[in-house]
């Protein structure tokens, strides 16, 4: 039934929001952490950007530092175009970025040799998978080592040699004392080997909701907040669905920004919104309307099936 407002609204629409896509914004580049890891400052807040498709050597593997290097010559310090695909595991945008002359520097790094291609980033280019194939061809930078080791594999090898070795007696005595006693790793933290979690492929057709008639009459669209991310969904003409989005509290330009606490902040999130809530009937939406944070309870009567 069409007029299911909060399935259509609160999650259909979450879904089909995606189709419009992330529009680009430009971010200083204020730091290179490693090859494929940046930070910039963008809406006033520092952010750390993943590029997408692309998985360069970790400082402390051979060409982890020549990666850092090649990525910091072309943007440090520059002004560069970004567009969003979502968040990671850790918190960090997973983007494309262009560089001002409209080389794409994911594909510059790829192409340099200097790169895995990174089949866990679910909107990564296919075709940076070419790249990679080339350079391998002619043993191009990290390719001309007879046995290159995956970054993927360096962190898990890294991660399963740590040793877990009891704190000598002198060690516990500078430890807090109201806290437990706790083991240190005979390795050390390995400082900036982590292990990277990427959010699960999500199966759509995006022409399919572009030219969804449902899609163009609510004027839906992302909603990004100052920092320049999704933080949830807005419809334009919540009218088009007659008095039930009314009766069920929403206004003409209301963000849903949350469904039963699980906030809409990255195309993963409302996939998984989505199928988490498809089934429910019951409802605390969040929404953020002129500004303020709100609430709305909604329970969906018997009669929308």
């Amino acid at each position: 039934m069409r007029d299911r407002f909060v399935l259509v609204f609160a999650m259909t629409l979450a879904w089909a929001a995606l189709a419009v896509g992330a529009e680009p914004f430009q971010a200083n580049v204020t730091d290179v952490v490693k090859g494929d890891v940046l930070v910039i400052a963008h809406g006033g807040k520092t952010e750390t950007v993943r590029l997408s498709g692309v998985d360069s050597p970790e400082l402390a593997q051979h060409f982890g530092p020549e990666a850092k290097k090649f990525t910091s010559d072309l943007v440090l310090g520059k002004e560069v175009t970004f567009v969003s695909q979502g968040t990671d595991g850790l918190g960090r945008i997973v983007a494309v970025a262009t560089l001002g002359d409209g080389r794409v520097l994911n594909q510059e790094i790829l192409d340099a040799g200097l790169g895995w291609y990174c089949d866990k980033h679910p909107d990564a280019d296919p075709k940076l998978r070419g790249v990679v194939a080339k350079a391998i061809a002619i043993k191009k930078g990290l390719w001309s080592d007879p046995a290159p080791l995956a970054p993927v594999d360096f962190r898990g090898d890294a991660l399963k040699e740590r040793v877990e070795a009891p704190v000598t007696v002198e060690q516990a005595h500078e430890n807090d004392p109201a806290k437990p006693l706790k083991t240190v790793s005979a390795k050390g933290d390995l400082e900036g080997i982590e292990r990277e979690q990427f959010p699960k492929p999500v199966p759509r057709d995006l022409a399919k909701f572009k030219e969804d008639p449902m899609v163009k009459q609510l004027g839906i669209a992302p909603h990004k907040g100052a920092n320049g991310k999704m933080d949830g969904i807005q419809a334009g003409n919540l009218g088009a669905f007659g008095p039930l989005a009314a009766a069920f509290g929403f206004q003409d330009g209301d963000v849903l920004h949350s469904v039963n606490g699980d906030v809409i902040d990255s195309e993963g999130a409302a996939y998984d919104l989505y199928n988490k809530y498809k089934d429910s009937r019951t409802f605390q939406v969040g929404i953020i309307r002129n500004g303020q944070p709100q609430t709305l309870s909604v329970t969906l009567p018997d009669f929308i099936k």
